[in-house]
């Protein structure tokens, strides 16, 4: 089975527990996807880009209980009230939330699954990707860029990645999910890799001996990692391999927000 027909989407908007929210801080917001990007709240461009797509049949935001959205996203506050977005509470992690998320589907039922802070998200880089994953009795896929791309075009952004024997790769926060028990499995094999996620040789270690011997030889490939993965969680995962290099940009630290709002400035205005 292969994702056909109007998705559902949920938007990431938490925060990680634990840990410091400095783009919130520093621009004085509620919460990261409430801090101004380009002339406006962050959060509202992923939505906008979902809201104007003929493949999503609806959207979930997860934000934090305290995410003042009618004082600082009248915007997204006007969605609520018409009911184009559902907000959903974010839970402890993004693996929880989407968990929740998925609980409350059809079985079956298709989950795609971005970020508020991928700034950058357009209808060009969400088609491609949505494109990208149609090969038959796959129950994830997962957006990748290979890193030379980004590297070419902006020669100063700096990506974790995962260095492999086909290749380096970044992930572009975009995933797409069957809610079914495998998919399940896979969420809850993605909760315990949340805490290793800036350490790709700790998450090859979540797969086994061979993984880290193969990682650190890097002999391991990227299709032989997602079999490793697919045999933990008897899911099938596919990488959806993309090659717009804004796909791979989100808002992570303050330099990253600099990059982004020098971006917008020379390529966007606010989409209205």
């Amino acid at each position: 089975m292969s994702p056909r027909g109007a998705l559902r989407a949920l938007v990431l908007a938490g925060t990680r527990q634990g840990e410091p929210d400095v783009i919130a801080d520093a621009a004085g917001a509620s919460c990261k996807a409430l801090a101004p990007v380009g002339g406006q709240p962050m959060i509202e461009r992923p939505l906008s880009v979902l809201l104007h797509s003929g493949r999503i049949a609806g959207i979930d935001a997860a934000l934090p209980v305290d995410a003042d959205v009618a004082a600082e996203s009248p915007r997204l506050a006007g969605w609520l009230d018409e009911r184009v977005v559902k907000r959903v509470e974010a839970a402890a992690s993004p693996a929880r939330t989407v968990r929740a998320v998925l609980d409350r589907l059809p079985m079956d039922d298709w989950l795609l699954v971005t970020t508020a802070d991928h700034a950058l998200l357009d209808a060009a880089i969400l088609e491609q990707f949505l494109g990208r994953c149609e090969a038959p009795g796959v129950d994830a896929f997962a957006g990748l860029l290979p890193l030379e791309i980004l590297e070419a075009t902006y020669p100063d952004m700096r990506r974790t990645g995962l260095k492999l024997r086909d290749g380096r790769f970044s992930g572009c926060n975009l995933f797409l999910l069957r809610n079914g028990s495998a998919g399940r499995a896979l969420v809850s094999f993605w909760m315990r890799l949340e805490t290793l996620r800036k350490s790709p040789l700790r998450m090859a270690l979540a797969l086994g001996p061979a993984a880290v011997l193969g990682y650190g030889l890097r002999a391991l490939s990227l299709s032989r990692a997602l079999q490793m993965i697919g045999r933990r969680t008897g899911a099938r995962l596919a990488p959806a391999i993309l090659d717009i290099p804004e796909a791979a940009i989100d808002v992570d630290s303050l330099p990253d927000l600099a990059f982004v709002e020098s971006f917008l400035a020379k390529t966007h205005a606010p989409r209205r």
